[in-house]
């Protein structure tokens, strides 16, 4: 691994009432990497040379997004050994992380990785790189606690997304003594992963702790151990960082927040109808909401009455969107009634479960 500098500042934020930093946002919508620290990439940044991170690159993109305007694409280029390893990320400082001994944390993001961009898969020799985000101790030597990543040791062509929660040596903070690699579930190109991670930050293991969300399931749960080395703190990366790989790899980023509780980090995946319902020609009642990516999502409509002529469960696409015809009774009802429940995880807050909608659907002649 390469040892990196990191300023450890505080950047500007979303403040709370009483002037402290209580949201920070990387979501890239400022056109650029400002929200950042800085761009770890040789092609992006010439103090980031190809002998140290490998020819890798950063541009800030329209499309694909998860939300917003603007996302981030790294891409990491052929590698035949020299460096050993090849990095494309951004990170933000310690101070904007709120990565220090005692924090308790909050953060979210959404990853895709394109199929166009990753022909030849990913490095396959290990479940425990191909890293497309992580809390960096400050304490450079001592790596991360906290990664997740692309885990393709199984077979070609199978990717799992594995998150890995480590203790490491006291005495050698550079290893890690004990490792939980945990897999969320199989790797699909082309679809937004949206994740949400609760993380307490410290150096002891029975006091530190982290959870995760993958598209709104609760695949990690509350997990304690050390989630960083020491009192240096952590600051967080995201990007692509793996072993030197003879591929190309790419990897699109969007909608990162930091907060100190869940509701501001999901604003981004707060279920909603994204048009109010109306009636199509073949009289069905057309419904399109916005949700987690890839999410179950029941729709239940009743008539003026409250009575409930129709039902169904629909997923959302790989960027959220879900979309259904329901055939109506005849005649068609006035007005109708929508609720929309997504079937995530219960310890979400309320309005990324549960979203409704009055709705007038004709006249009365």
């Amino acid at each position: 691994m390469i040892a990196v500098a990191v300023w450890i500042g505080l950047l500007a934020g979303d403040t709370d009432a009483a002037g402290t930093q209580a949201i920070w946002r990387g979501d890239y919508e400022t056109g650029d990497f400002s929200q950042w620290s800085e761009i770890q990439a040789s092609r992006t940044n010439r103090d980031y040379p190809v002998s140290a991170v490998g020819d890798t690159a950063g541009t800030i993109v329209s499309s694909p997004v998860r939300q917003g305007a603007h996302a981030a694409e790294f891409v990491t280029y052929p590698n035949e050994g020299r460096p050993s390893i090849d990095r494309s990320e951004v990170y933000a400082g310690v101070g904007t992380t709120q990565g220090t001994e005692g924090q308790d944390r909050y953060y979210a993001w959404s990853t895709m990785f394109p199929s166009s961009g990753n022909k030849d898969g990913f490095w396959p020799r290990a479940g425990d790189f191909n890293v497309f985000t992580q809390w960096h101790n400050a304490n450079n030597p001592c790596g991360s606690n906290i990664q997740l990543g692309i885990d393709s040791r199984s077979r070609r062509g199978r990717n799992e997304i594995y998150v890995d929660l480590s203790n490491r040596n006291p005495s050698n903070c550079d290893d890690p003594v004990r490792t939980k690699h945990l897999v969320l579930g199989r790797m699909r190109f082309d679809a937004w992963y949206d994740f949400v991670a609760h993380i307490k930050w410290s150096a002891n293991p029975s006091v530190g702790f982290c959870e995760l969300w993958m598209d709104g399931r609760h695949l990690m749960p509350k997990t304690f151990g050390q989630t960083m080395a020491d009192s240096q703190g952590v600051y967080w990366k995201q990007g692509f960082y793996r072993a030197a790989f003879s591929h190309t790899n790419t990897v699109f980023q969007d909608a990162a927040i930091r907060g100190s509780s869940l509701a501001p980090v999901t604003s981004a995946y707060k279920l909603s109808f994204a048009e109010p319902p109306r009636i199509a020609s073949q009289k069905d009642l057309v419904i399109s909401a916005k949700s987690f990516a890839q999410a179950k999502v029941r729709i239940v409509v009743s008539d003026g009455q409250r009575k409930i002529v129709a039902s169904v469960v629909r997923s959302a696409d790989g960027a959220g969107r879900l979309s259904a015809n329901l055939p109506m009774p005849r005649p068609v009802p006035l007005r109708v009634h929508v609720v929309l429940r997504a079937l995530v995880s219960p310890k979400l807050p309320a309005t990324t479960r549960r979203a409704t909608i009055n709705v007038r659907l004709r006249s009365k002649t």
